[in-house]
């Protein structure tokens, strides 16, 4: 099965997509993004440039404040 689909991002203050948005670069990709409550999201993402010798990504959650933008690594 091939799944295709696209993270879409609204500014704040704004009421329409962003259209020039990219969820994927050339550095890495968000693979997913979940709401947990209270405002905040958890994103996964992979972050190619860095690597690893066990398969040449490094993968990583982190948390997202979504009233400032702030984002806080898991460790």
């Amino acid at each position: 099965m091939n799944l295709t689909f696209q993270v879409m991002r609204i500014a704040n203050d704004k009421v329409n997509f962003e259209t020039d948005y990219n969820g994927f670069d050339r550095d890495g990709k968000l693979i997913s993004i979940l709401y947990l409550d209270n405002g905040k999201a958890i994103a996964y993402a992979r972050y190619d440039s860095i690597g690893t010798l066990i398969d040449s990504f490094v993968h990583y959650y982190s948390v997202i404040d979504l009233a400032t933008c702030e984002v806080t690594p898991l460790h």
